[in-house]
């Protein structure tokens, strides 16, 4: 009797605190998944942001692309059915945090586009990335801006999250920007 009281003396005093440790810890939180504080103070701001949403997407593209050409062998692809591919692309999509990630890079992109918009209407320029990725960024306005939002929350490649996250950056993005005031 002593032995077994002994026992669990010890597994109380290791184990149980340990695990109120463990659920105390905070979780963390993933710098892809952000909101910004502040509204950009000029359009230079937004251009470099818009070139890292721009080199951020691509990178996860390029990640999301070899882990679906690994998963199409691992399931055998080519021999499912067109009804069972739809699911599996869905399924890979949802569960992808590449795929989500990318996604979540693309609507900072619209973002950038109506926040280039709050400062000059008529914005159009071709940019460089870090990777030397070409693309323009356009001024686009409300009604643009609420229509991307639209495509995006109606997406059915974008989990719950991702959907969430993006109605956030929209929620920031569509602020009045003071910085913009002319």
């Amino acid at each position: 009797m002593k032995k077994l009281l002994l026992a669990f003396s010890s597994i109380s005093l290791t184990a149980i605190p340990s695990l109120n440790i463990i659920s105390c810890t905070p979780e963390i939180e993933d710098e892809d998944y952000f909101i910004p504080t502040e509204q950009p103070k000029n359009i230079e701001e937004i251009e470099t942001n818009f070139k890292l949403a721009v080199d951020k997407n691509e990178d996860f593209l390029v990640q999301a692309y070899k882990e679906w050409a690994e998963h199409k062998i691992k399931i055998d692809w080519d021999n499912l059915k067109k009804d069972e591919q739809d699911i599996e692309r869905i399924k890979f999509n949802h569960n992808s945090i590449e795929t989500q990630k990318s996604k979540i890079y693309i609507f900072w992109m619209w973002v950038y586009q109506y926040k280039i918009y709050q400062f000059d209407k008529n914005y159009k320029k071709e940019l460089v990335t870090n990777n030397g990725i070409k693309r323009t960024l356009k001024a686009e306005n409300e009604e643009t801006f609420k229509f991307f939002l639209e495509l995006a929350l109606k997406n059915e490649f974008h989990n719950d999250k991702t959907k969430e996250h993006i109605k956030k950056m929209y929620d920031w993005g569509i602020q009045e920007n003071p910085n913009a005031k002319v």
